[in-house]
């Protein structure tokens, strides 16, 4: 996972990108070749899948929300908002 965060005209916009990894033979440890890795994965990032990482950035972000003016005006002691 990473976090692009660039600045804009009405503050900062984060855009999350993720990437599921290699997937790899359990006893050779060799990749698997990629129509192999798509099925694992159509199996793996379900729609339980889906909810949970959905559920746990909404979650992330509101902590963010609340978290990041009060350290922003701690750090800087710009309190104009």
């Amino acid at each position: 996972m990473c976090h692009f965060v660039r600045n804009t005209d009405y503050g900062c916009e984060m855009r999350t990108r993720f990437w599921l990894g290699d997937i790899k033979d359990a006893a050779t440890k060799e990749l698997v070749p990629d129509t192999v890795a798509a099925e694992v994965r159509a199996v793996a990032v379900n729609d339980a899948f889906c909810a949970h990482l959905l559920q746990h950035s909404i979650e992330e972000m509101g902590y963010l929300a609340d978290l990041l003016p009060v350290l922003y005006r701690q750090v800087t002691e710009d309190s104009s908002f």
